[in-house]
């Protein structure tokens, strides 16, 4: 091993105070902790910045990251909370999905408002407490912020992407029946939204492509997709935009619990 004389380790000890004042007054991106997603690029100055906060990461963050032109930043099976965020902390709920457990994510749907909240969940959880003091520091009420429950099965490698129904309630979830509702984002203005079903769990019933919604939806503002009734299980799902312009078309597979398992 290399002996280093006092003189060295003083002008080393001078660098290392040096590189921590210039990562100090710089304006750069604090690396982010293990739980958080590297790619949100953050500004340290930013005392609500997107970082991990006890049980989640949650916060604002640079600029946009999504490449989708149409994408699901919402599914819901009933949403309770309305209007400013609580001061009490929101209670969101999930079917028992008998995986190794399900991602949450909630993001801002208030144009040039980059928000993104990321949590986890174990497989016995079915519920996430969500404390809301950075939503309620960025102003951000029911209707800015879309959220979504995703769970994996199959192998780690090949495995598939599902969306479950969140609940979302001021205090504990009330178990009442509720519409299953997709909330779909488009960077470009659309007309018609064409939808079709397919079960994926053995059972004989599907939906045809055919429209869901017509209108006038405003580019980046939300759009909500009732599903149709369906039998309990797991479905492929297709989605049409139709605009003036050429619209990417959006599969998903989703899960529509039991009547009695829907919070």
């Amino acid at each position: 091993m290399r002996d280093f004389t006092p003189t060295t380790l003083r002008s080393l000890a001078r660098l290392v105070t040096l590189c921590a004042l210039c990562a100090a007054s710089s304006g750069g991106v604090p690396v982010q902790s293990a739980h958080c997603d590297p790619a949100v690029a953050v500004g340290e100055r930013d005392v609500w910045h997107y970082r991990w906060r006890e049980t989640r990461c949650e916060g604002r963050y640079l600029e946009p990251l999504s490449t989708d032109v149409i994408r699901i930043v919402g599914y819901y099976s009933g949403w309770s909370w309305r209007g400013q965020a609580p001061l009490e902390t929101l209670s969101v709920s999930w079917p028992e999905a008998n995986t190794r457990g399900v991602e949450l994510r909630a993001v801002s749907l208030r144009w040039r408002t980059f928000y993104r909240m990321d949590a986890t969940s174990t497989k016995e959880q079915h519920s996430f407490r969500w404390p809301t003091e950075v939503l309620r520091a960025l102003q951000l009420a029911a209707n800015d912020v879309g959220l979504t429950a995703t769970t994996e099965v199959g192998s780690p490698d090949r495995g598939k992407r599902i969306y479950i129904p969140v609940r979302v309630d001021v205090a504990y979830p009330m178990t009442e029946p509720a519409s299953l509702t997709l909330l779909l984002i488009s960077d470009s203005d659309l007309n018609e939204i064409q939808l079709a079903m397919v079960s994926l769990s053995g059972r004989a019933w599907s939906r045809p492509l055919s429209p869901v919604r017509r209108g006038t939806f405003v580019a980046r503002r939300p759009i909500r997709i009732v599903l149709p009734e369906a039998p309990p299980g797991t479905y492929a799902i297709f989605l049409l935009a139709v605009g003036e312009q050429t619209v990417p078309s959006l599969s998903a597979v989703v899960v529509i619990p039991p009547p009695e398992k829907r919070h």
